[in-house]
């Protein structure tokens, strides 16, 4: 169920945004705790209205029947195209995908053992899971498809080039993450063969 993913996602950005701010008397890990909830409320918002758009059409959240339904030949009485790019907003936040990335530099403000694990393995992956998940959505609205590719293209090379460029280890963590899973949205984003290679260097990312 969507819904329930959405109860599992909000789950981990609290955590996060606690964590980023777990030394709060220091007003850069505040600043970034803030950054971090901010950023992903935007990402969270087109994700609810994407999930409204889906219930108002199909009556339910459930991810097989929405599936099954535009697999069928559905796909003309959903909106595709608008709900797949509001289902890719929000997976941009949570896994800081160009523009919503700008959280993520400042994440790592919190113990590292734990930011390294929600940031880099765990949570930050969220959003590849959702666009491979509803698969059919995107199958249906190329340009959104197109969207997808785009954007984790831009973002692999982007956040290669920065985690370059940082001698702080977390920071350079931290764009090494948004760099894979660059790579993870641009597989997602090519259709069928793409969806197994995105969730085969999800688990990989998760172990390495």
């Amino acid at each position: 169920s969507m819904l329930v993913l959405f109860v599992g996602w909000e789950g981990v950005g609290l955590a996060s945004y606690l964590l980023i701010g777990f030394w709060f008397d220091d007003l850069a890990n505040a600043a970034a705790g803030r950054k971090a909830f901010i950023t992903n409320r935007v990402g969270d918002a087109a994700f609810l209205l994407g999930m409204f758009l889906l219930y108002r059409v199909f009556g339910t959240l459930d991810m097989d029947t929405i599936n099954g339904a535009l697999a069928g030949g559905q796909s003309a009485i959903v909106p595709a195209g608008l709900v797949g790019l509001l289902l890719f907003i929000g997976a941009t936040g949570k896994s800081a995908q160009i523009p919503l990335y700008v959280w993520l530099p400042d994440a790592m403000a919190g113990p590292t053992p734990v930011s390294a694990l929600i940031h880099a393995a765990t949570m930050v992956t969220a959003g590849v899971y959702l666009v491979v998940r509803s698969h059919a959505i995107f199958d249906a609205a190329p340009n959104a498809q197109l969207a997808v590719v785009i954007v984790g293209a831009i973002t692999l090379v982007y956040g290669a080039i920065v985690g370059c460029a940082k001698d702080d280890i977390k920071k350079a963590l931290a764009a090494s993450t948004m760099s894979q899973i660059g790579y993870m949205m641009l597989a997602a984003g090519l259709g069928p063969v793409g969806y197994a290679f995105a969730i085969f260097h999800l688990l990989t990312h998760g172990f390495f």
